[in-house]
């Protein structure tokens, strides 16, 4: 069994630092505190677990809304498009308060257009729906009221973004449960911690 993480987000520089990167921003700072590097294709970034080996981070070369086509090239390249194959996305969701987070099986998308594209490319896969999770990293301000354009393309604050650094040091005190596929478990201790300072 494989477990690929997918990091959602834009790769324009305009976008790097905003909320709507914020799955993108996690799953570089674990890569980066991994030790690893990413490497190159033409539409998608890859870093493999160095101990860890079925344990693989991906994330597009392109827009967030076409995402799907990515990690399914991806999937396919590397011979992991099978039933026993786990997808954690890590995305934003302008439902959660941020520097809350909450990890759920599958779900509808509710109007996220990078999810809509995982799920699209997927139907298409041998990747069963049931083995997709997905991170879903709070980004909307405490008390706003209105709608998420008004802040998805913000900047990231330095409270989030220690946040982010906080919350990668946790995922990655669970590196064995999330290369495992474990995500049961890891939903338990994530959701019930909600992991704030």
């Amino acid at each position: 069994m494989a477990v690929v993480v997918f990091g959602l987000g834009n790769s324009d520089l305009q976008y790097l630092n905003t909320k709507h990167n914020a799955g993108r921003i996690v799953m570089d700072i674990m890569v980066k505190k991994l030790g690893i590097s990413y490497k190159k294709k033409p539409r998608y970034f890859f870093a493999k677990h160095e101990t860890l080996s079925d344990l693989y981070f991906v994330y597009s070369n392109g827009f967030m809304n076409v995402s799907g086509d990515s990690l399914s090239e991806y999937l396919k390249y590397f011979e992991l498009d099978n039933e026993s194959t786990k997808v954690l996305v890590f995305q934003d969701d302008s439902d959660i308060v941020e520097v809350n987070q909450k990890l759920s099986k599958g779900g509808r998308s509710a109007g996220h257009k990078g999810i809509d594209s995982i799920y699209k490319s997927l139907l298409n896969s041998n990747i069963s729906l049931e083995n997709i999770w997905r991170l879903k990293l709070g980004i909307r301000p405490k008390d706003f009221i209105g709608k998420s354009s008004r802040f998805v393309l913000a900047k990231i604050n330095q409270v989030e973004l220690s946040h982010y650094s906080f919350l990668a040091d946790y995922l990655l005190s669970k590196i064995d449960l999330i290369a495992h596929g474990e995500f049961e478990i890891l939903q338990n201790d994530l959701n019930s911690a909600l992991i704030k300072k």
